[in-house]
C-alpha cells in the first residue's frame, strides 16, 4: 500500500507506527494555534489583535510543516523538525 503525496515526501524515522500519530499530534497542534490566534483577534484590543496574528501565523507555519516541505521553513524555522526544537517551541508558546 503506498503512502498518499504528501506523507510519502516525508522521512519516517522512528517507523511507521510511532510517526503517523505523532504527525497527526503535530498538525491538530497547529490547528489549535491558528484557532487560538482567530479567537484571540475576535477580542477587539489592539494587543489582543496582534498576538493573534501573531498565533494566526505560527499555527499557519507548524501545519504547513508538517504537511509539506516548503525550503523557506526548512531554512529558517529547521528545529521545526526536529522534536527537540519542537518541543522547545511549543514550551515558548505556552502550549
Amino acid at each position: 500500500m503506498t503512502l498518499p503525496y504528501i506523507l510519502a515526501r516525508r522521512k519516517l524515522n522512528f517507523g511507521r507506527q510511532l510517526a503517523l500519530p505523532l504527525l497527526a499530534l503535530n498538525a491538530g497542534a497547529g490547528i489549535l494555534l491558528f484557532a487560538q490566534g482567530c479567537l484571540s483577534c475576535m477580542q477587539g484590543d489592539v494587543r489582543h489583535v496582534m498576538l493573534g496574528l501573531g498565533f494566526v501565523f505560527l499555527g499557519t507555519l507548524t501545519f504547513a510543516s508538517e504537511l509539506i516541505h516548503i525550503a523557506v521553513i526548512r531554512m529558517y524555522a529547521s528545529f521545526l523538525y526536529s522534536f527537540c526544537g519542537r518541543g522547545v517551541f511549543y514550551v515558548a508558546l505556552g502550549c
